[in-house]
């Protein structure tokens, strides 16, 4: 059974993965349509992809907080 730290920080993994899939899959479609040829498309799109990252770091700077306030012994943390 899961402690509920450790729960949390499991749950905040998946939604990193997830948004790391958004930005991938956003940074994809932005080269796309800027090699066909629609820049002002391409330009928004990337702005999303930056902000979607921004997302994830926030996201992953929580499992940093959650991993080193006592979630997992410390052996296992890395």
């Amino acid at each position: 059974m899961l402690f509920k730290k450790e729960k949390e920080v499991l749950e905040l993994i998946v939604k990193h993965l997830d948004k790391v899939e958004e930005c991938l899959a956003t940074a994809v479609k932005s080269v796309e349509t800027y090699i066909g040829g629609n820049i002002p498309e391409a330009k928004s799109l990337a702005l999303k992809v930056d902000r979607v990252e921004t997302e994830a770091d926030f996201i992953r700077y929580s499992i940093y907080d959650g991993l080193y306030s006592g979630a997992y012994l410390p052996m296992v943390r890395e």
